[in-house]
């Protein structure tokens, strides 16, 4: 994964058992890193950015871990898909 936070959220939420949640899909800055990001934590699929992430129709919740300049755009398209999202700042 390109960011240490979102690294990090996923391996909080993978040592908790996940608690009920199942990961669905993680994003990275390339297609290559998502890819290896879902594999390395049983995502179902790997995307090179955000967007993509938040139209898949199987996510219901999207954790945007990313520079806070780039919270807005990414919550709203979370908001506009139905989804809900948790935005952290770093």
């Amino acid at each position: 994964m390109q960011n240490e936070a979102g690294r990090v959220y996923l391996m909080c939420l993978q040592s908790s058992g996940w608690q009920g949640l199942e990961l669905v899909a993680v994003a990275s800055g390339s297609q290559e890193k998502g890819n290896a990001a879902a594999k390395a934590f049983g995502a179902k699929a790997g995307y090179a950015n955000g967007k993509d992430l938040i139209d898949d129709p199987n996510v219901d919740i999207v954790m945007i871990a990313v520079k806070v300049p780039d919270h807005r755009e990414l919550v709203l398209a979370a908001v506009a898909a139905g989804n809900m999202s948790i935005a952290s700042g770093r």
